[in-house]
């Protein structure tokens, strides 16, 4: 007789391909998949809106201070363009509208169990993690000066200048040196080092080292929304978060980031008070001796064979997909669209 069961005597549905004893497997691998897609868009969606809040607020504190400047006394405008205002600024902006919303998307994402603690303890190894600073500090700052002349050129060829926004700094007195110190070089150092590779980075690992590093980079350049200074934070941030992931910890990322600004300093100390020729050769000189110390200490750090291996992380997505998780979200989209309209407004004709 016919039998007439649909089921022909299998119990459950079988995906095409699979036999019955993979069945619960495709099914885990399919969840895992979609689990893991689903972290990477909270990760980035987070990240998305802290950018979005420090470009708004930022705009709108600039605003304030513009306003406040053309209709304050004369004490408030003195006190301004003695250049403790634009530090103060400069700091605000840094501290609030970069340390607190990195701060609630840490809090979100160790409440998702996402992340874990930071990594503000000791490094694998003190003598090789300083080697590993001493050399890299030369490397980025060559880099720095490799892109910035490329630059330069295209924007000699477009006839269009982009402006960084530390144009009109000066450093002409001790005080000056002091501020823009702290401001430019200690403050982003700690803030950005523990909100870009504490915050993104850590959780990015589980899809592999040199996937987070990559993309924590591209995100922190987003930070800095100018054409001057997005292609070499890319470079300077993939240096900062593989010093990060080699040593184990955030301090010696940190140590790198705080040289790294404040050879930016003593570049604007030198323009300020020396003739372009005794400044040139004052820079130059200064490089050089980093480059000396840079060698020496990558030499004294392969002498010591100590081996870093980046892992590869879980293999559930492909590298399409996750990038797409991560800057494909409603946060991102419109931190990327701020940095572009920061970008456009930093652009002036010659």
């Amino acid at each position: 007789m016919e039998n007439n069961n649909f089921n022909n005597g299998v119990d459950s549905y079988q995906p095409y391909g699979y036999r019955q004893e993979n069945t619960n497997e495709y099914f885990e691998k399919r969840q895992e998949k979609k689990n893991d897609k689903k972290i990477l868009k909270t990760i980035g969606a987070l990240c998305g809106f802290s950018i979005v809040v420090y470009f708004v607020m930022s705009t709108l504190i600039g605003l304030a201070v513009a306003f406040l400047y053309s209709n304050t006394s004369l004490n408030i405008k003195f006190i301004y363009e003695q250049g403790l205002g634009s530090w103060a600024f400069s700091s605000i902006a840094t501290v609030l509208f970069i340390g607190l919303p990195f701060l609630v998307t840490y809090i979100v994402l160790r409440k998702k169990k996402i992340t874990g603690i930071l990594p503000l303890g000791t490094t694998y190894n003190t003598k090789a993690s300083t080697y590993l600073v001493v050399a890299f500090l030369p490397l980025t700052l060559l880099s720095t000066f490799l892109i910035n002349f490329i630059s330069i050129m295209i924007q000699s060829l477009m006839g269009v200048e982009f402006l960084s926004g530390m144009e009109d700094m000066a450093v002409t007195s001790v005080k000056d040196f002091l501020f823009m110190t702290l401001f430019v070089a200690i403050i982003p150092a700690i803030l950005e080092e523990i909100a870009i590779r504490g915050v993104l980075l850590q959780p990015l690992r589980r899809f592999g080292d040199g996937f987070a590093i990559v993309v924590s980079a591209v995100i922190f350049s987003l930070l800095h929304g100018n054409m001057v200074q997005i292609p070499y934070t890319v470079i300077a941030g993939i240096y900062f978060g593989y010093v990060m992931v080699a040593t184990g910890s955030l301090w010696p990322s940190i140590i790198l980031h705080f040289f790294n600004n404040f050879y930016s300093v003593l570049i604007t100390a030198f323009d300020s008070n020396f003739s372009v020729e005794i400044a040139n050769v004052l820079t130059l000189s200064t490089l050089g001796l980093m480059t000396v110390a840079g060698i020496f200490a990558f030499n004294k750090y392969r002498s010591m064979n100590y081996k870093v291996s980046l892992a590869k992380g879980v293999n559930s997505l492909k590298t399409r997909e996750k990038v797409t998780s991560v800057f494909v979200n409603i946060p991102m989209i419109m931190a990327i669209i701020l940095m572009i309209a920061t970008t456009l407004t930093s652009i002036s004709d010659y």
